[in-house]
């Protein structure tokens, strides 16, 4: 992006506080784990300008706030948490957004966020940053608990893949995508509208980068 472009940019979405309700973004909102990783590497090479796990929240009185940082709005996809959390503000807010639910055995998500949240979970409490530990206060609040408990992440990845897809049930601007399953570009591709790449779909690490 150009000095220049960056300039209008701020101006619009910074000063002037205009909001690109019109733009066809691309919103992944299956939890973590599930191939948000891949799901965002992928958009992005088809074209799409995609962040993954972007800083939409903030935590003030140990209470969630949803913020926008003015240069999100140049970016096409937004993937992973806190995205999930807030796919119904994402919908009434951008018309002719399109959502994508990455979906996963739930045997193969639970061992992916054992190893994530017991390995990961130091690390991720000795991250300075503001965003993330709004980030950890919303994982919770979404799962329950910080710290990995079966039952309860389990109830978590059924009740939202059950919600989002009742949400959007009948919708063409909706996909529910696995992208462990074959190969997902033809079905990606084909929601998106673009032209399937020669290069293989980004799978990352099967626990460790999804």
């Amino acid at each position: 992006m150009t000095i220049l472009k960056r300039l209008e940019n701020r101006l619009k979405y910074q000063v002037l506080k205009l909001k690109d309700v019109n733009s066809e973004k691309v919103f992944g909102i299956g939890l973590s784990k599930t191939g948000t990783t891949s799901l965002s590497s992928a958009l992005n090479l088809l074209g799409f300008k995609s962040l993954h796990t972007p800083p939409i929240i903030n935590l003030k009185n140990n209470e969630i706030n949803f913020q926008w940082p003015w240069w999100l709005s140049t970016y096409d996809a937004l993937t992973d948490l806190p995205v999930p959390y807030f796919y119904k503000y994402f919908d009434e807010n951008y018309p002719n957004a399109k959502f994508i639910l990455t979906v996963r055995n739930e045997k193969d998500w639970l061992k992916s966020c054992a190893n994530h949240f017991d390995e990961d979970l130091n690390l991720l409490l000795e991250r300075p940053e503001p965003h993330f530990k709004a980030l950890l206060a919303l994982c919770e609040k979404m799962y329950g608990s910080l710290l990995y408990d079966e039952k309860l992440y389990r109830e978590a990845f059924i009740q939202h893949n059950l919600a989002v897809e009742e949400y959007f049930k009948g919708r063409d601007n909706f996909l529910v995508l696995d992208v462990c399953a074959g190969d997902p570009w033809p079905e990606l591709c084909s929601f998106l509208g673009v032209p399937k790449p020669t290069v293989e779909f980004p799978h990352g690490n099967a626990t460790k980068k999804l």
